[in-house]
């Protein structure tokens, strides 16, 4: 072990590094380690990795460690030579009559792969996407390299003086070169704060979910030494997956949502009103239909008239029945079953002194039963880059608790209160309140979906009484939502956020269960109730004729555009698993780098079905072999280039249709059913 030769490639490493990762150069280039140093000990040819404030050895024989280390990875990392990450979709996934769903459906319906015969992907030494958390010393990723194949690796750390220590021990730029040079893979190296695990989560998987159709299909994740903080960070990856899947979106439902829109634009519906600067420390209540709100009427009572009143979706029926009138209403839904339930239960005399703030696709149903009305454009859009003038509310989906949320952290409220937001149940029987629509006379059985079907079969998440409650994937990826919004505003200004219900425990909320602590929040909390319900009204403009026509051109420019660019692309894939997987990989990039970079929200209207076709293409390919495999391949090609070939013209005939609201009959069914002559 030469000592002069470990300085050389120090040397050499922060050189690669300042041409490839930039971003990194400075951090290590000047760093000092701090708590921990590298010793290379010459007389026995090891590296270790020490504590220089405990003395204590972190990594003793770095060589041998690194061996044991990786070969207990790839044994645990795929069983049977078969490699256990997640699921695909299969027959009966895609059940919605509408065009791309149709398209989607066609592909797994034909499928050879069933959810019977599933086991997985193959494993054969290659991982299409790894991730591993700690650099170390290196030689974890040096060994694990020369074991198994990667196509895109992507390396965390969150210890510089770690980091700093590799740059003696490994040479990255021979280690990472043939992933740079190659067109096809990719190497990612992150530096993530060490202090701060929600920050350092959501670098990683912003990262992460930009990474279709390989993440989550065939990522593998590996957690160097097995630290806590790294299993913690990854746990939580694992745990919203199925969250990052609900929140892709489709062309169907957003070319629904565009179409109502357009009917609200035409009535002349005005949109939100920028944030405020003044009154923003006046108390609101957040209230949505969980089955705790009806423990808390007297709470919400008490504070009527000194705090702002939000009802959020099917809340509107159970403050109405308990004589609570709220000074806004939100509303998120854009389906026609939101527009019957309505009709079923509120009347415009209901809604007289009641401000509607509802996403611009709302059914122009329910904004007729308003007269004070704002419609706001949710983040996960392609409307919002289109129509929003830079006012765009985050965090809105999945459900109108979200969005009332959204709204009034967009607005700029600092003091928060969350009414019924369980996000979860103890009995299947009570999911939401006894009074909403669900368990009354009005309850609208042939409009309410399957979401509310077999929750014996829910899945436990903690309560803020320190109980299990049950859960299923709508819910948590409501709570986890409200949890990323909170965190994300309390970064950036003053919040403070109370849980008032008596479900789910919410990260970032404190839990309120007294009804005397609350009133004496209500009333020692500044704020002009009145001043700020009146700059709330003060609505923006509407969208007028003019910027309507320019915009939907400019859309379906892009469609065009996408749609022309990924069937180049088909058009030269081979028929293997390599070429589809170098195929998707370009399509995942070009959407990211090149359509949301120029484009931003608008990729939103593609992004959603050309992920699904390439997620839905990649996983069932990658399990099938042999014939099989090919013969799929022919298949999916096919039906993706149909689906491109006819997206254009399907989305032309439905923008430009001069329709009015009673003769449209996209307004008059749900999304789940077909539409004749559209």
């Amino acid at each position: 072990m030469n000592l002069e030769r470990l300085a050389a490639l120090k040397v050499k490493n922060l050189s690669f590094i300042r041409d490839n990762f930039p971003a990194l150069y400075p951090l290590l280039n000047e760093h000092s380690p701090e708590k921990k140093r590298l010793n290379a000990d010459t007389q026995k040819d090891i590296f270790q990795l020490l504590n220089t404030e405990t003395g204590q050895i972190l990594i003793n024989n770095a060589e041998e460690a690194a061996e044991s280390e990786v070969l207990t990875f790839i044994n645990r990392c795929h069983r049977n030579n078969r490699l256990f990450t997640v699921a695909t979709g299969f027959r009966n996934t895609f059940t919605i009559p509408r065009f791309s769903a149709k398209k989607l459906a066609e592909i797994v319906d034909e499928s050879p792969l069933t959810q019977e015969n599933f086991n997985f992907y193959p494993f054969d030494n290659h991982i299409p996407m790894l991730c591993v958390m700690g650099v170390g010393l290196g030689l974890h990723i040096e060994k694990l390299l020369q074991s198994v194949s990667v196509d895109h690796l992507v390396i965390c750390e969150k210890d510089k003086d770690e980091f700093y220590a590799s740059l003696f021990t490994i040479d990255w730029e021979a280690l990472f070169l043939p992933l740079i040079n190659d067109p096809h893979r990719s190497v990612t190296l992150m530096l993530l704060p060490g202090n701060n695990d929600n920050a350092a989560f959501g670098i990683l998987w912003n990262h992460l979910v930009k990474q279709p159709p390989f993440f989550p299909t065939a990522t593998v994740f590996y957690n160097h030494r097995g630290t806590n903080r790294n299993e913690k960070i990854l746990a939580r990856v694992r745990k919203d997956i199925t969250m990052y899947y609900s929140l892709w979106g489709n062309y169907d439902d957003e070319i629904n949502q565009l179409n109502n829109a357009l009917h609200n634009f035409r009535a002349g519906i005005p949109r939100l009103r920028k944030p405020l600067s003044t009154h923003t420390d006046t108390p609101v209540l957040i209230i949505g239909s969980g089955p705790s709100l009806d423990e808390r009427m007297d709470w919400i009572r008490a504070a009527q008239k000194k705090a702002i009143i939000v009802s959020c979706g099917s809340a509107r029926d159970v403050l109405r029945r308990n004589g609570i009138h709220p000074d806004f209403q939100v509303e998120l839904e854009s389906d026609y079953v939101a527009a019957e339930a309505y009709s079923r239960t509120v009347t415009r005399s209901d809604t007289n002194g009641t401000t509607l703030m509802a996403a611009a696709q709302v059914p122009p149903k329910i904004f007729a039963l308003y007269e004070s009305r704002q419609m706001y454009f949710k983040d996960s859009t392609a409307m919002a880059s289109l129509f929003s003038e830079n006012n765009v509310v985050s965090g809105c989906t999945p459900s109108a608790t979200n969005a009332g949320l959204g709204v009034f952290l967009h607005l700029g409220f600092e003091n928060l209160f969350l009414f019924g937001m369980d996000f979860g149940y103890i009995d299947p029987e009570k999911h939401h309140s006894k009074d909403s629509i669900y368990y009354t006379d009005e309850n609208p059985e042939d409009l309410i979906d399957s979401t509310w079907d077999n929750l014996e079969q829910g899945m436990p998440t903690p309560g803020v009484q320190g109980n299990n409650i049950k859960t299923i994937p709508f819910l948590y990826t409501g709570k986890r939502r409200v949890e990323v919004e909170l965190a994300s505003v309390m970064n950036t200004r003053t919040l403070h956020a109370y849980n008032c219900s008596l479900g789910a425990k919410i990260d970032n909320a404190e839990w309120l269960n007294d009804i005397g602590v609350f009133k004496e929040k209500i009333r020692n909390l500044p704020g002009d109730y009145k001043s700020a319900l009146t700059i709330i009204r003060q609505a923006g403009d509407p969208v007028y004729q003019e910027e309507q026509d320019d915009k939907l051109k400019l859309l379906e420019d892009a469609i065009r555009r996408v749609s022309t660019r990924i069937l180049n692309e088909l058009d030269h894939m081979e028929i293997s698993m390599s070429s589809l997987s170098d195929t998707s990989y370009r399509i995942a990039r070009f959407l990211e780098e090149d359509i949301y970079q120029k484009l931003k929200t608008i990729y939103y209207i593609f992004r959603g079905s050309v992920w699904f076709f390439l997620s839905i293409g990649y996983a069932h390919a990658y399990a099938l072999d042999g014939e099989k495999r090919t013969e799929f391949i022919k298949l999916w090609l096919k039906v993706f280039k149909d689906f491109l070939n006819e997206w254009p013209e399907h989305y032309c005939s439905i923008v430009y249709r001069d329709v009015s609201v009673e003769n449209d009959p996209l307004l008059t069914k749900m999304i789940t059913e077909a539409v004749d002559g559209v």
